[in-house]
């Protein structure tokens, strides 16, 4: 099941930005809005300098909340990377949709779900 919804990102000074966030729920693969992705964008909110006008590459971008919240704070354009367990890469779409929900141009943005993180030697 697919869900939109608003997530309200505050930095500590009251700045807010408000993008809109789908995420997929079914028996074989979930992608949702991690809390650590909130306190990112919470810190990108505070610290909008380090992202301002920059190429950004977030690894682990599940819903890509932090690359969209890096594009609303000025950003040139961002890199969002994943890995997508499931053969139809609900990641990869979930990911590129999020960015069209927010209006975002193709040429802003860059998705990646092809990612091996875990490699042993």
């Amino acid at each position: 099941m697919l869900t939109v919804q608003r997530y309200v990102v505050q930095s500590t000074s009251g700045r807010v930005l408000v993008p809109f966030i789908a995420e997929y729920f079914s028996e074989d693969e979930t992608v949702y809005t991690w809390p650590c992705a909130l306190a990112m964008a919470s810190y990108l909110l505070a610290y909008s300098n380090v992202v301002e006008g920059k190429v950004v590459l977030e690894l682990g971008s599940g819903t890509g909340l932090s690359s969209i919240i890096s594009l609303m704070l000025g950003a040139q354009h961002v890199i969002s990377t994943d890995r997508s367990a499931h053969e139809f890469l609900v990641g990869y779409r979930l990911l590129r949709y999020n960015f069209e929900l927010n209006q975002f141009p193709t040429d802003q943005y860059t998705v990646v779900c092809t990612i091996i993180y875990n490699i042993n030697y």
